[in-house]
């Protein structure tokens, strides 16, 4: 295990408060906790903005849509 990922670990155990930066995120759920209590603003714009999620699909936070997706 890599050091950044045990001091990573560390912190989330003993509840203190990071980000990374450049963070390596694979699921919706660590963007969320990323994000916090902004998620759901992040999310509302995402999907007002770009209902297709065609921008940034590098960080993988939304999946692309074939369809519009609902407010």
């Amino acid at each position: 295990m890599n050091l950044n990922k045990q001091i990573v670990e560390f912190c989330e155990e003993a509840g203190i408060g990071m980000k990374q930066y450049l963070a390596p995120y694979t699921t919706q759920q660590q963007w969320k906790a990323h994000f916090g209590a902004r998620w759901e603003t992040f999310e509302r714009r995402k999907h007002r903005y770009d209902p297709l999620a065609i921008l940034a699909p590098g960080q993988r936070i939304f999946p692309k849509a074939s369809l519009p997706l609902p407010l």
